[in-house]
């Protein structure tokens, strides 16, 4: 036994702070290696745009209406509550302004779009309750209709789609 501890000393070792220096030189390797991915992904894949750019103005009022479906601002009117923006919603619509760029310009132009709820029928497959027809729980059965009209450079490329639209 005592022969395998003859090469262990008691000496203390020359190096000092060596550990701390380590931890130190790692540190600034991942700070230099996290500032990297964040400036790829902000400036070079352009991640953080603000602005969503798109190729045409028709293209901008298509998205106005795929960001009214996706929004929250269909269950606010269905079920009384202020719009997304704050303001209470009238006759049951609310409104908000949606800000874009085109390919190829640094201007920034104006998708403004309206949801309002239109009516109320209840979907097939689905029982009916009461004298009149009871809303059923999940927005089932509302009618929405939702109207997106971009304006383009100039104000002379005005694309205005409507649609109605059922969740």
């Amino acid at each position: 036994m005592a022969s395998n501890r003859k090469r262990y000393t008691i000496k203390k070792h020359k190096l000092k702070g060596a550990t701390l220096i380590s931890v130190v030189l790692i540190s600034i390797a991942i700070t230099l290696m996290l500032a990297g991915m964040y400036y790829a992904l902000t400036k070079l894949f352009k991640t953080s745009e603000n602005l969503r750019v798109y190729t045409s103005t028709r293209e901008a009022a298509i998205s106005g209406i795929n960001y009214a479906i996706s929004s929250v601002a269909m269950l606010d009117i269905s079920d009384s509550q202020p719009c997304p923006d704050g303001q209470n919603s009238v006759n049951n619509c609310c409104s908000f302004t949606l800000k874009y760029k085109l390919k190829g310009t640094n201007n920034v132009f104006n998708n403004n779009v309206d949801i309002c709820l239109i009516g109320y029928q209840p979907q097939a497959g689905y029982k009916l309750t009461g004298v009149a027809y009871s809303r059923n729980i999940g927005g089932k059965g509302y009618i929405f209709r939702i109207i997106s009209e971009a304006k383009g450079p100039q104000n002379t490329a005005n694309v205005r789609i409507e649609t109605l639209y059922t969740p």
